[in-house]
């Protein structure tokens, strides 16, 4: 179906979407495939129509849903994307992502209280064991609003010894829709050092979080005093265990500069890969400490 709607004229992708749509209706990552092309193509009205039969579908399938946040996130409509974060977190309040989920978004749209409340509440929640690291990685998302926003969060209620600036010159994070899966991070640095779940500490000083083999992520890399030159970021589908009607999995990748800093930088990525092993590069985050001093 891609094929055919991406040789159509802009004027068709309306009609084309249609003719299609008899043949797709019950597949939930046609409208997902085709609402992902039509925001590409600045067609964000039809995008969003597309899009919401995803909803509509009321499969009760949260990774799906993520899926539609995260697209939605990515086009700029963050209301209806919260919208639908808030969604899964009723469906899944057992699942600690709900929680980031929201709050990363909310912390888009300048809710940093609630933003921050949110985290908290997944700082004390007791989880399922699949779900390892998942604290410590909200933990440095909550002081890095909370230092990017000084006196404009609440902080009554919240533990004083879990608030410090926690700042680091790379950070790069992935996180994914489905449960059930295995995929890990790897970072290379530019001394060709690999950082990855059998090598979580570098020479440079690099680490990588633990490795998640059984939820949806997150997997985090963090470097506090980063060398000049590029870090190769790619992830591996090691394992996919799920039962859903979504299609490949969904990957979320932040790529930050200056993390928890005045001066921080980030690059997201959203993209699908496909069963079986496979690895896929990203790109690279460039780092230079030069011009990060000159912008100071």
């Amino acid at each position: 179906y891609l094929k055919e709607i991406e040789k159509a004229a802009a004027s068709e992708y309306r009609p084309v979407y249609f003719k299609l749509k008899k043949q797709y209706a019950d597949q939930p990552s046609f409208y997902l495939d085709v609402a992902r092309f039509l925001f590409q193509h600045d067609e964000k009205t039809l995008a969003i129509q597309v899009l919401s039969n995803v909803a509509e579908m009321k499969l009760e399938e949260a990774s799906l849903l993520r899926m539609m946040a995260n697209q939605l996130m990515e086009a700029g409509e963050k209301q209806l994307a919260i919208e639908t974060y808030r969604d899964i977190l009723q469906m899944r309040e057992e699942e600690p992502q709900s929680y980031r989920d929201l709050a990363l978004a909310l912390n888009e749209t300048g809710a940093y209280n609630e933003a921050v409340q949110l985290m908290y509440t997944l700082l004390l929640g007791e989880w399922h064991d699949r779900f390892t690291d998942v604290k410590s990685i909200t933990l440095n998302e909550m002081n890095a609003i909370i230092s990017a926003h000084p006196g404009q969060v609440d902080l009554a209620g919240i533990d004083p010894r879990l608030v410090f600036a926690m700042p680091v010159d790379v950070r790069i994070v992935i996180s994914w829709n489905a449960d059930n899966s295995d995929i890990d991070l790897w970072v290379t640095d530019p001394r060709k050092e690999k950082c990855y779940y059998q090598n979580s500490a570098t020479a440079l000083g690099g680490r990588i979080s633990q490795d998640v083999t059984g939820g949806y992520g997150p997997e985090e890399f963090m470097l506090k005093k980063a060398v000049d030159g590029k870090y190769k970021v790619e992830v591996n589908l090691f394992g996919d265990h799920r039962q859903t009607l979504g299609g490949p999995i969904a990957i979320k990748a932040d790529l930050y500069t200056d993390y928890g800093k005045p001066t921080q930088k980030r690059e997201t990525i959203n993209f699908r890969v496909t069963t079986g092993k496979e690895v896929v590069e990203l790109g690279a985050l460039s780092f230079s400490s030069a011009s990060l001093a000159a912008k100071q």
